[in-house]
């Protein structure tokens, strides 16, 4: 997965900090402060697609919706243990605030700082813990200056938090303190979310992460709807993801 198209989405946040030059479609279909909501994952992707978002939010489990760009919004006031706005300070003479974008894979972690253009690549795998990655990344990341970290992850998120371990990673994801290990504010997306934000240009958009696993989303006029379409069951008692992830394509 490119973690530049991730970089995207901080950036035209940063470009339009009151949500200047969004479509309409592209604004935050909640109160101002809501940065995530949740729907359904395929059993809402339907409704969605049938009967609108507005029905989806109702239909299904819960699950996390990054909305629209304006869910990466939620860097500029993060909110500390109080849930008081609290703002990273800037890292620089020029004020301007850092964001280190982390790309969470099964076969390597991804990172870019801004103000860079090449990005940095770690080993993952199958035993690769939260710390361990937390570690590896600060090591990777050496010589760059960030204020606050923004990490796609491969696995359902809500509320920038961690509902389930990854499939192809080690344990210990779920309720980890991603904050605290990093010191900094830190926002957590789902890593399709995230991508497909980073590349969409409007309308509807069917996004596919083809990697260790298969990521997926779906973007309905700005609004994301996590799909999760990697377990489902397609044929021979096998996964769409047995069949598009890297095992199937070996």
């Amino acid at each position: 997965m490119d973690v530049s198209g991730i970089a995207d989405v901080q950036r035209y946040e940063d470009d339009h900090p009151s949500g200047e030059g969004a479509s309409e479609g592209e604004e935050v279909r909640a109160h101002e402060g809501q940065h995530v909501r949740r729907v359904g994952r395929a059993q809402t992707a339907r409704a969605a697609h049938h009967r609108g978002p507005a029905h989806a939010r109702r239909a299904g489990p819960a699950s996390p919706d990054l909305g629209t760009r304006h869910a990466i919004h939620a860097f500029k006031h993060p909110a500390d243990a109080t849930g008081s706005p609290r703002a990273a300070p800037p890292s620089s003479r020029s004020g301007v605030v850092k964001t280190l974008v982390v790309d969470v894979g099964g076969t390597h972690v991804k990172l870019l700082a801004t103000g860079h253009r090449t990005a940095r690549k770690i080993g993952s795998g199958p035993t690769l813990t939260p710390q361990e990655m937390v570690d590896a990344v600060r090591d990777a990341a050496s010589g760059w200056l960030y204020d606050r970290v923004s990490i796609g992850y491969p696995g359902p998120v809500a509320e920038h938090r961690v509902l389930e371990d990854p499939v192809h990673l080690g344990s210990g994801w779920l309720g980890f303190d991603f904050e605290r290990a990093f010191g900094c504010p830190v926002r957590i997306a789902n890593d399709a979310a995230m991508q497909a934000l980073g590349s969409y240009e409007g309308g509807r958009m069917l996004f596919l992460g083809l990697g260790t696993g298969l990521g997926s989303a779906l973007i309905i006029d700005g609004v994301v709807v996590p799909l999760e379409l990697a377990h489902l069951p397609y044929r021979r008692g096998r996964s769409f993801e047995d069949y598009l992830g890297r095992a199937g394509l070996e």
